[in-house]
């Protein structure tokens, strides 16, 4: 069994930047990745156990928000679970 790992997904418009860490931190890779659900999910599943459904695929972690106040060095980060979802919808 593989040591679990952890992403951090900085989410764009157009590109996201996806990093993996180790359970200590150690920094694993950075990649940027468009925002098409299998180039998320390819970049993602680096990371260990990815589930695919007939909808596609999806990981569960958390989602960290700062609120940037009074900046986003100092703000507060309040954390929520999360399930991630690549897919090819569009909101446009």
């Amino acid at each position: 069994m593989s040591e679990r790992q952890y992403v951090g997904i900085d989410l764009h418009r157009r590109r996201s930047v996806i990093v993996r860490v180790d359970r200590d931190g150690k920094h694993l890779s950075t990649v940027r990745v468009p925002n098409g659900a299998i180039e998320m999910a390819r970049a993602v599943e680096e990371a260990g156990p990815f589930s695919w459904g007939s909808q596609g695929a999806f990981g569960q972690g958390t989602w960290g928000y700062d609120d940037c106040r009074p900046d986003c060095a100092n703000g507060t980060v309040t954390n929520y679970p999360a399930t991630v979802t690549p897919s090819t919808a569009s909101s446009r």
